[in-house]
């Protein structure tokens, strides 16, 4: 909390993935430019069971509550195999889904976290947000084809 603080006071643009999941205060959504959780985080902290995020109603409802608290510029929710789901400030919503084949994934492990660093190089090189989101996907999918956290996460060329 201290760092979205310090980074929000300087317009450094920030980007929270509340993992493992824990009580955020309302007033710090408002440091937050870009929301990242997956479907349990993000039913953690609205209290909400994960079966709310069944359909595009309960997931938008979801989203909704977040921008609500605060969040400046994105909230987007994982899913694992079934993408993510993002919403900006400009309204722009929708699904971004995962070009990998149920029968190619190897292991999971590092996925989230391959997808939160590939969503920061993009965001950090001024991209939309629609092309950061489908660059951490591609580079989400890529690593669970892969076996290993660290050696599952690829190289900028292979996600291009």
């Amino acid at each position: 909390m201290h760092l979205l603080t310090l980074a929000s006071n300087a317009n450094i643009e920030t980007i929270l993935n509340p993992a493992p999941a824990r009580h955020i205060p309302l007033q710090f959504y408002s440091k937050i430019d870009h929301l990242i959780l997956n479907e349990s985080e993000a039913t953690y902290l609205t209290g909400e069971e994960v079966t709310y995020l069944d359909d595009d109603a309960g997931i938008q409802s979801t989203i909704n509550r977040f921008l609500e608290r605060g969040v400046k510029r994105s909230v987007v929710i994982t899913m694992g195999a079934r993408g993510c789901y993002f919403k900006d400030s400009d309204h722009q919503e929708g699904w971004i889904r995962p070009e990998v084949r149920a029968q190619d994934v190897v292991d999971t492990t590092g996925a989230g976290d391959t997808f939160i660093g590939a969503f920061a190089v993009a965001c950090a090189e001024g991209n939309d947000i629609g092309h950061c989101l489908n660059f951490a996907t591609r580079a989400a999918s890529i690593s669970v084809q892969r076996m290993g956290a660290q050696a599952g996460i690829p190289w900028r060329g292979e996600v291009q």
